[in-house]
């Protein structure tokens, strides 16, 4: 059991951006990128024997909305990468563990990244278990296809430099797939669309803004999810035709150019903070907080709230849909074991960088209820219950999983190291002996 380290284990320190949408053009522009692709892409480009292409809808995309010279949309195309475009290749290629196939140098020529799968990957053999993922990361399963879409977001999340598009997978004709096939397809494509790009995936959380799904599967298929053969080559051929070109382009111009626009046009947050107990002199730990905004004046209604995970660096990115420009908001940060914290007063949110640092003095946070750790101030550690006080009834489940020798991501581990032990039980210890609370507006508990 280690020893206790009350004087070293400090702060981590996570410095976040939340994104607001505006429709307002501000900051850096997010209009020329490149489409990486295989046979389906290119068809789909044109004007394969069509009346339009994607080139065309670019410049019938600029002239409607009056886009000249450097505020022009602008789109170029490129085979990539050399080896299948599946989703478990892309994985490899956005972790860095594909030697033949380099994202870095689209990510830094480019403002926007596409990417897709061909129709291969509608070829889905069932659900999928946990284990796939370690013994068959390329078996073709809606379990499989689910981390793999994780993990490549989560990547594209630490790149709030560029703004990505994703593809869902290209239907397949019914000559060469099967009711279930198609079933696990469509189910695997609504959830990426229907449920991870909504924030609502569990394991994912609170989908950066810097990346948009272009939901091609639902555009294209049957009542059994299958590809419709009037956009097929032929009954055996699964690649587009000229009909899919024509009704495709203008969707893919369009959703790709209004979300990137979108992006760019925001009001963005930078916010530090630091809590107490989760970072020594040695490490910094990954974890997660969650972000409220809430309207400034009584009852202070909770107005959205975003969880984000951050990074080895405690760098995270949050979208805020709900803002009313001019308006104020209490920024309220919270913690799985962390005291809730809330910002000195509402903060006004204008276009551009606004900055909220509560590191700098006591007085950043309501009530002046912080610690401070050599020259900072961050937020206590030990409200294992959330019931906004820090008293004995935290030590004793600090207590009881230390006894029990408990590890893993659990509320009762203050310092992060995944053990429970008598370091824990001394942060809890000293700040219930200090009597410490949560003060917010009002002394109002505060409700989800």
């Amino acid at each position: 059991m280690k020893a206790l380290r009350m004087s070293i284990n400090i702060l981590l320190i996570f410095n976040f951006l939340i994104v607001i949408n505006s429709s307002i053009f501000s900051q850096s522009i997010y209009r020329s990128g490149i489409f990486l692709h295989h046979s389906t892409g290119l068809r789909i480009w044109g004007p394969n024997g069509s009346n339009t292409s994607v080139p065309q809808e670019i410049t019938a995309y600029n002239s409607l909305h009056g886009y000249t010279g450097d505020s022009a949309v602008t789109l170029n195309e490129t085979y990539f990468p050399s080896a299948d475009n599946e989703w478990y290749n892309w994985h490899k290629i956005f972790t860095n563990s594909d030697p033949n196939n380099n994202i870095n140098p689209y990510l830094q020529n480019n403002k926007i990244i596409i990417i897709k799968s061909c129709f291969p990957s509608s070829s889905m053999v069932g659900q999928g278990i946990p284990s796939d993922t370690l013994l068959e990361p390329w078996n073709r399963t809606i379990y499989n296809y689910k981390w793999h879409w994780r993990k490549i977001v989560r990547v594209m999340q630490q790149h709030p430099q560029n703004f990505f598009v994703i593809w869902t997978n290209a239907p397949l004709v019914p000559n060469q797939t099967n009711i279930q096939e198609a079933e696990f397809s469509h189910q695997f494509c609504k959830w990426a669309k229907d449920t991870l790009a909504a924030g609502n995936d569990s394991l994912f959380g609170a989908f950066p803004s810097n990346v948009y799904i272009f939901d091609f599967f639902h555009k294209l298929v049957d009542q059994n999810w299958m590809l419709k053969l009037q956009y097929a080559v032929n009954d055996s051929n699964s690649h587009p035709n000229s009909a899919v070109t024509e009704l495709i382009a203008p969707q893919f111009v369009q959703e790709t150019f209004d979300a990137s626009i979108e992006y760019e046009s925001a009001y963005t947050l930078n916010l530090t903070g630091l809590i107490e107990g989760l970072y020594d002199d040695l490490s910094m730990v990954e974890d997660t907080v969650t972000v409220e905004l809430r309207k400034s004046v009584a009852p202070y209604l909770l107005l959205e709230l975003k969880k984000v995970k951050l990074n080895e660096f405690g760098v995270g990115r949050m979208n805020f849909a709900k803002i009313s420009e001019g308006a104020q908001y209490y920024i309220v940060v919270k913690h799985r074991n962390g005291l809730e914290m809330w910002s000195s007063n509402p903060l006004s949110f204008t276009i551009g960088v606004t900055d909220y640092d509560f590191t700098t003095d006591s007085s950043r946070a309501f009530g002046f209820n912080m610690i401070k750790r050599g020259s900072k101030w961050c937020f206590y550690s030990g409200d294992i219950n959330h019931d906004g006080i820090i008293d004995l009834t935290d030590v004793a489940q600090v207590d009881i999983d230390n006894l029990n020798f408990v590890v893993g991501y659990t509320s009762t581990d203050i310092t992060g190291d995944g053990l429970v032990d008598l370091s824990d039980i001394s942060f809890v210890d000293i700040n219930n002996l200090k009597f410490i609370s949560r003060i917010v507006p009002n002394l109002m508990k505060s409700k989800d």
